[in-house]
């Protein structure tokens, strides 16, 4: 399963650090927006990554549905992060809109894996689950820091 999931991942980060644009210099509300839609695809790519372990019997649909429905609670969230970053304005309401939404995104993940309510019993797959939701962290730290950057500066 991790290797189905790490080069999207890759990818993904590869081409999020490579953020052009052909005028002008990007604004860090472009930025954000760029992270968040890689947050996004970090997650779509868990879930893809867990139907595929599924498909190839490497897990089970009991063991798998945890797993999904957390990709899919994490892409309501991540809806809710979305609305506020298209706003005009960012205050710092919507930042810290931002942080508790994360910050909840990080305590559900942390949480099912420490309980076993993913279904994955195996400490090496543990570890590489952890390792991905440890790469979804990484983009919603990035994104956090990058709408900072708007509120401080011009929108």
């Amino acid at each position: 399963m991790k290797k189905e999931l790490l080069l999207p991942l890759v990818l993904t980060l590869a081409t999020v650090g490579c953020i052009h644009r052909a005028s002008g210099t990007v604004t860090p509300k472009e930025r954000a927006t760029t992270y968040n839609a890689a947050f996004a695809q970090a997650n779509d790519a868990i879930e893809q990554g867990a139907e595929l372990a599924v498909t190839t019997g490497v897990l089970t649909s009991a063991n798998a549905k945890p797993i999904i429905a957390f990709t899919e609670h994490v892409a309501e969230l991540h809806k809710q992060i979305t609305a506020i970053l298209g706003q005009s304005v960012v205050t710092q309401a919507n930042i810290d809109s931002i942080a508790a939404l994360l910050d909840k995104i990080k305590a559900e993940g942390d949480a099912a894996i420490a309980s076993g309510a993913l279904g994955v019993k195996n400490p090496r797959s543990q570890q590489t689950f952890k390792m991905d939701l440890d790469n979804i962290y990484s983009l919603a730290d990035t994104v956090l820091a990058t709408i900072k950057e708007v509120k401080a500066g011009t929108q």
